[in-house]
């Protein structure tokens, strides 16, 4: 049982951690001259249940995605540069 967010059930986790995805492409979109759109699609359940598990807040569990995704890809421009 987490310890952050027993308050909320996983789709109340789930939810907000879609909403503050869909928050920063919309903050994204704002600036002009963007060839490109930000988009997010929604995450399902299962994907946050290891999260919601480890008694992450929703925030948390955004940025400890945003952390992998940028570690992957670093390690994908090394590979590439070797």
């Amino acid at each position: 049982m987490n310890t952050k967010t027993n308050f909320i059930s996983l789709q109340e986790f789930t939810a907000e951690v879609n909403a503050i995805e869909h928050a920063r492409c919309a903050e994204i979109n704002k600036k002009p001259g963007l060839l490109f759109r930000a988009a997010h699609n929604d995450l399902p359940e299962s994907m946050m249940e290891l999260y919601y598990n480890q008694g992450y807040a929703p925030q948390e569990c955004v940025d400890i995605m945003r952390l992998e995704l940028e570690l992957e890809l670093e390690g994908y421009a090394e590979a590439a540069a070797s």
